[in-house]
């Protein structure tokens, strides 16, 4: 654990919770996606990692101070696994992005094979639906690298009622959405890419299932949108686009630069897509609530960039910002009489990544909003029974100011190289991806990974219309020296020092399911490679943050 730093003075913070750093397993894979998702199995004890570099990690868990691998599941291509009752499903993709891949089925004690099915293009997230009886993959379907090809994204749902072995399944596609042209994209869902059907460009990235087992919402990144599935059907009931947020309202900040030498939350007259990556889902008083933690995403191919920064949006002939005048008067008095080009300065907000292919509202050629990739926030929404989902929260600019007054050193930094302070800045900032939701006690508590700084917010949504913001817990010393060569020759000499880089997956193990009985934190860090496990006590305590920010215990 770190005990963090303040910008100018000290914090005191009363918590009814205490998130602690217990042990961790360290797979020697260094930035090759060596622990990215994990699942647990009670009754053994043992934690599933996908490990991306050779297959899944079996570790024993019985003692959550020192984890210890037992087995390993020798599996290339395996995205994510999950585990219900002794059955171990894993997606596995094809080494191929314009081939399908498929889902494996093993017995969780014995790693026995116990069944196959295919799936779509690029099987990622699964999960089992709360009885168990089905699964659910993501077939993120994402284009080759030359954009040639562009598998189309779909749901797996694995009907598992007779056993793996006589497991059949069915996709849930997008095809539906692909008429009549236009409408999709008009109806604000985030579609870009040239000359492809919405049903090639819609890409699942992640799955969660209400109490019932009826309805999956699955986050579409790069769309800015969340889909409905009716799992019985099989079939995509309705597509949300999720709009934008609007960064020039107070409390809606964020730092625009990475060149300012500095740390600067403040407005500014973009908006932000809020492309979540992972979503959960809980039952509150009989509604359905999600919660989306909003990293962005741009597409991107050898041929397409849809990212470009604000200072280069310019008429290729006069060299003069497109950005319409009568769109962004604020900019000609923004600040005492600023001008638009001062204001896109690299020590503004000129070097912010924005897209290139929305903004031009009336369809004259320039640009008459901007539109930013995430919104460095994490959002509640309410799922209504006809489909629709409702936003009633978003975090601001909570995210981006909690790192800067704990450990302002790991600000909107990089998780592969530091000293890297602000070097996110310009590009969706400290990235909220991994999700996870427990109970603690009475309180339910929303875990949020943060993939560039590293480290979870805990936030008590116990009453989700007041969310309250109470650990941040952070296994990463930004001081240390993480400039490294791209043959990892001098990997060993920095990467125990510098704790977990790149939180990828959590997951919660509550109390009745854990090793002992308290409930634990597990987060995937993908570029240490590195799995950590954390406990979760609830207590009465009062933590004083000093200017110690290097200091690690635990290690």
């Amino acid at each position: 654990m770190i005990t963090s730093l303040l910008i100018a003075s000290m914090l005191t913070i009363g918590s009814p919770v205490q998130v602690e750093w217990m042990g961790g397993y360290d797979t020697g894979w260094y930035d090759e996606k060596g622990s990215e998702i994990a699942a647990w199995h009670s009754e053994s004890r043992r934690l599933f990692v996908v490990n991306g570099a050779e297959g899944i990690e079996i570790l024993d868990l019985t003692n959550p101070e020192a984890p210890k691998r037992v087995k390993h599941l020798r599996k290339f291509g395996v995205n994510s696994c999950a585990v219900h009752g002794n059955l171990l499903a894993a997606a596995v993709a094809s080494h191929s992005k314009m081939a399908r891949g498929e889902i494996h089925f093993y017995d969780a004690v014995t790693l026995e094979p116990l069944g196959m099915v295919p799936g779509g293009y690029g099987p990622d997230m699964c999960t089992f639906t709360p009885d168990g009886r089905t699964l659910l993959v993501a077939n993120e379907g994402e284009p080759t690298d030359d954009g040639m090809f562009d598998g189309p994204g779909s749901i797996s749902i694995v009907d598992l009622s007779k056993g793996p072995a006589a497991a059949t399944v069915r996709e849930a596609g997008f095809e539906a959405f692909d008429t009549p042209a236009g409408a999709l994209k008009e109806s604000g869902v985030h579609l870009v890419m040239p000359e492809i059907l919405p049903s090639q460009e819609l890409e699942p990235e992640f799955i969660t299932i209400d109490e019932a087992g009826r309805r999956a919402y699955v986050t579409l990144q790069e769309n800015n949108a969340i889909a409905v599935i009716d799992i019985q059907a099989a079939r995509v009931l309705t597509i949300n686009p999720l709009g934008t947020k609007d960064h020039s309202k107070s409390g809606n900040g964020l730092d625009a630069s990475d060149q300012d030498e500095r740390i600067a939350i403040r407005t500014w007259p973009v908006h932000g897509l809020y492309q979540p990556d992972s979503v959960v889902c809980w039952n509150h008083d009989g509604r359905t609530i999600l919660a989306t933690a909003n990293e962005g995403e741009a597409r991107s191919t050898t041929d397409f960039r849809e990212a470009a920064r604000i200072r280069d949006l310019r008429n290729p002939l006069t060299g003069k910002l497109i950005l319409d005048p009568e769109a962004f008067p604020v900019l000609e008095v923004w600040e005492d009489g600023i001008s638009v080009e001062d204001l896109v300065e690299d020590d503004a907000m000129g070097r912010l990544k924005v897209s290139t292919r929305v903004g031009d509202l009336d369809g004259d050629g320039d640009f008459d909003r901007l539109f930013t990739f995430g919104s460095r926030s994490f959002s509640l929404w309410e799922a209504r029974p006809d489909g629709t989902l409702v936003q009633f929260y978003d975090s601001g600019d909570l995210i981006e100011r909690t790192v800067a007054e704990w450990m302002p050193k790991c600000f909107n930094c990089s998780h592969r190289s530091s000293p890297s302070r602000d070097s996110r800045s310009d590009d969706k900032g400290p990235e909220p991806e991994g999700l996870a939701i427990g109970m603690v006690g009475p309180r339910r508590l929303l875990f949020v990974g943060l993939e560039r700084p590293g480290g979870v917010l805990t936030i008590d949504v116990t009453d989700p219309s007041t969310p309250e913001l109470l650990d941040y817990a952070i296994r990463r010393d930004c001081s240390v020296d993480l400039d490294w060569d791209e043959d990892g020759d001098n990997i060993p000499d920095y990467l125990a020092a510098a704790g977990d880089l790149g939180p990828e997956g959590i997951l919660f193990i509550p109390a009745d399911k854990a090793p002992g009985d308290t409930p634990l934190l597990v987060v995937c860090n993908e570029i240490s490679g590195t799995t950590s496990v954390f406990s979760i006590r609830e207590q009465i305590r009062t933590t004083t943050h000093t200017q110690s920010e290097s200091t690690l215990t635990g290690f």
